[in-house]
């Protein structure tokens, strides 16, 4: 299972089988938090989960100054449950593949959801990462 996820106040999440069905969605990030550890407990055999980095830019400094910054700290528990259930987490470098997978390819290949920009910065760079790697 491919298990890709754009961390923050938000979190967008995908979630792809083996057979090639997915799903798309965004939760809060206390409720994603419990939802995928209850994930990892049932069904870690065979999961690959991509969490996208977090870098704060010279451009960006100044809209985080004195801010709580909850993606780094959603980031790292989601890497402590990964590393607690042996599954293997691979970091991806934020805004991966949206330049390539923008709208019209993402409505090709059937995997556009309206109104979840979360959500579909989850689902480009699992798509991403199928079609290059990382």
């Amino acid at each position: 299972m491919l298990v890709s996820i754009d961390p923050g106040e938000t979190v967008g999440v995908y979630m792809e089988n083996e057979n090639g069905s997915w799903t798309a969605e965004e939760k809060d990030w206390k409720s994603f938090l419990k939802v995928f550890e209850n994930l990892l407990q049932m069904n870690s055999r065979d999961m690959l989960v991509l969490v996208e980095g977090y870098v704060i830019r010279p451009e960006t400094v100044q809209a985080n100054y004195g801010k709580v910054l909850r993606t780094p700290m959603v980031i790292g528990v989601i890497e402590w449950l990964c590393m607690r259930r042996g599954v293997e987490m691979k970091m991806v470098p934020p805004g991966i593949g949206n330049k390539f997978f923008n709208r019209k390819r993402l409505e090709d290949e059937g995997k556009w959801v309206v109104g979840k920009e979360h959500a579909r910065s989850a689902i480009i760079q699992a798509l991403y990462y199928k079609k290059f790697g990382i």
